[in-house]
């Protein structure tokens, strides 16, 4: 997924004062079809205006806002995209569009706030992990969504593990190599040297070690993302050892990582950490339906939107598709549901889930027909 996304997604959250345009459509890759893709964007273009207009915006005033998307109205925008999805942001002073690895339902919402859940789950709400992965001439940190791994700096860490032992090794404490067997440069390793042999040799791992954590926690912080570690057998316990990132996973990528790409290494990363994810969610599931009924817990949107602007949500649970128009009064902290949208609406779910992520709590994006409660989102609160 485009990084910049990402990097843009809480500006987007954070903007507010309207009108604020959002448009979501699928979008075809190649052949006749990719024709389909302006007709629909053209659709949702005049969608748009007309939501535009029903706020009383005049024409002019239409046409000079949604004028940066109308240039996305050419079959060479498309062309050879290898996205599933296309998201465009429009304000008075934003436009961003994203071409994204998601399916999107055609939508267009014009309120006070960009609208964002159909891109929540591309957030790395409950998916964005690490991959750490050290070889005798490299170290390599990426950070990571399902969707794709990307190589992040360690900045002040020696590239090479020799570096740090030519500097800290001395004559009476020989360093051994970890030498890979095999032409494929996986599975097992032999040392070479005299002396105290192994251990020697893991002495001198440790203190490289020591030095790619600190450039982890540089990196990671404070988030509580899992890391992947991925080296030869014995490096493990090591790494381990001199780690404090809180959620270094047990089970690893073994052998060399010397060979292996970042698609190759998020590949195998991928059966580590999704019986992770999938367990969180487990987890926090479980734990709401122990909760509901005790005050820790609800299903009511009355309740639900003034505690996301207070932050007292942890986990929120909203569906995939489905929208809940209203109006929410931060002053009596009362909302009003519309069947439809209305001038001046938003979903309320979209709004629930954005307060939540800007107050740090978590948000899983659920398929309609699995929804907690008699309620459309469902929350655990953190008092």
């Amino acid at each position: 997924m485009d990084r910049t996304f990402k990097e843009e997604l809480k500006t987007l959250m954070r903007h507010s004062g309207g009108p604020c345009v959002s448009i979501y459509m699928p979008v075809y890759r190649a052949g006749r079809e990719i024709e389909q893709n302006g007709i629909r964007l053209t659709n949702l273009l005049r969608e748009s205006e007309r939501q535009l207009g029903a706020l009383g915006l005049r024409s002019p005033q239409v046409k000079e806002l949604l004028s940066p998307a109308q240039k996305l109205l050419t079959e060479r925008f498309f062309t050879g995209s290898q996205a599933d999805g296309l998201a465009v942001f429009i304000s008075e002073t934003m436009f961003h569009y994203f071409l994204l690895p998601a399916v999107f339902e055609e939508l267009a919402v014009v309120g006070d706030r960009f609208h964002l859940k159909p891109v929540l789950p591309l957030a790395g709400q409950d998916d964005r992990f690490y991959i750490l992965a050290i070889s005798r001439k490299s170290r390599r940190l990426f950070r990571c969504t399902r969707q794709e791994a990307e190589e992040v700096n360690l900045e002040g860490v020696p590239e090479s593990m020799d570096e740090v032992v030519s500097i800290d090794a001395t004559e009476s404490r020989p360093l051994f190599r970890a030498v890979a067997q095999g032409a494929s440069g996986r599975g097992g390793t032999t040392f070479h040297g005299h002396g105290g042999g192994i251990e020697e040799d893991k002495s001198g791992v440790r203190l490289y070690f020591i030095k790619v954590n600190e450039g982890v926690r540089k990196v990671l912080k404070e988030e509580q993302a899992p890391l992947v570690f991925a080296g030869v057998d014995f490096q493990m316990p090591i790494y381990r050892e001199v780690n404090s990132h809180p959620v270094l996973l047990d089970e690893f990528i073994a052998g060399n990582p010397e060979g292996l790409s970042a698609e190759d290494l998020h590949k195998e990363a991928l059966n580590i950490v999704d019986p992770y994810f999938r367990k969180a969610r487990e987890d926090a599931v479980a734990r709401y339906l122990q909760m509901a009924g005790t005050g820790m817990a609800s299903d009511d949107l009355s309740i639900i939107v003034p505690a996301s602007c207070a932050g007292r949500i942890e986990v929120l649970f909203v569906p995939k598709g489905l929208q809940q128009w209203g109006e929410f009064d931060p002053n009596t902290c009362e909302i009003t549901l519309y069947d439809k949208a209305e001038p001046g609406s938003e979903d309320l779910l979209d709004f629930a889930a954005i307060q939540t992520i800007l107050c740090g709590g978590t948000v899983y994006a659920m398929e309609p027909g699995k929804r907690l409660g008699n309620g459309l989102a469902a929350a655990l609160f953190r008092y």
